[in-house]
């Protein structure tokens, strides 16, 4: 999981230095994208691994009776 944030951080970087230098609005557009899913990638990942497997996080009612 790690690998892909380190990924997606040189990609993103890469194509900010790229479309800076070029004026390529598109190029910043991607940048931009690619630097959002790096903060998002590992829960994302995780919760969907989660759901996928049957697992579910909910929170805790302290007034909820506990299952028979």
């Amino acid at each position: 999981m790690y690998a892909l944030e380190i990924g997606l951080f040189i990609a993103g970087a890469a194509l900010l230095v790229i479309g800076y230098r070029k004026t390529n609005r598109n190029m910043l557009v991607a940048a931009a994208v690619l630097m959002l899913l790096v903060g998002t990638a590992s829960d994302f990942i995780s919760g969907y691994g989660d759901g996928v497997s049957g697992r579910h996080r909910a929170p805790q009612d302290a007034s909820a009776a506990p299952n028979p």
